[in-house]
């Protein structure tokens, strides 16, 4: 049984609309996004996401949500405060990682290349994330790693989000 998890996507606050996604551990332990008809899988509700976890004998380990309307202000506004945390007012490494994780599963899901690891570029703004991130695995105790962003940095992880959207929009279908 492959552990599995439902992604939320939150698409409108103002409209209260989602959807959501399942992201899992394929047989060689890399991680996809269920897909159907060389598209990426989107549900109406986690309820049906999980009906169909149940179906393709998937565990199910958890629900995550990801706010996607935040990411999409950002990229379309550059507006700085969009991709700040809000308890210390750096650049939320977490929420942009998530998505680059995501992302990259995504295109990787459907035979394509996101870039995300090619140049020394997106390695050296993916690390800034990654330990920015300060997972508690990899941060020592009562230490804080908060990366300093150029701006050439930010313009190249915002056009890398904006590709990420922009593929995530043109390979959905709603599952049955």
């Amino acid at each position: 049984m492959k552990d599995a998890w439902i992604i939320e996507l939150n698409l409108s606050y103002y409209d209260n609309l989602n959807e959501y996604l399942i992201w899992f551990y394929d047989e060689n332990e890399n991680s996809r996004v269920f897909s159907l008809h060389n598209k990426i899988a989107v549900f109406d509700s986690e309820r049906s996401a999980y009906e169909a976890m149940a179906k393709l004998n998937f565990q199910y380990k958890d629900t995550e949500t990801y706010d996607l309307e935040r990411l999409e202000y950002w990229v379309l506004t550059n507006s700085q405060s969009q991709i700040l945390n809000p308890s210390s007012g750096e650049i939320d490494c977490n929420f942009l990682l998530n998505f680059w994780n995501l992302f990259d599963d995504i295109f990787q899901s459907l035979n394509s290349e996101f870039e995300s690891q090619i140049t020394k570029r997106s390695r050296k703004c993916y690390n800034k994330l990654f330990y920015g991130s300060n997972l508690p695995a990899i941060t020592p105790d009562e230490c804080q790693y908060t990366p300093v962003f150029t701006r050439k940095e930010l313009k190249f992880i915002r056009l890398l989000m904006k590709r990420g959207i922009s593929f995530l929009e043109n390979n959905t279908e709603f599952a049955d």
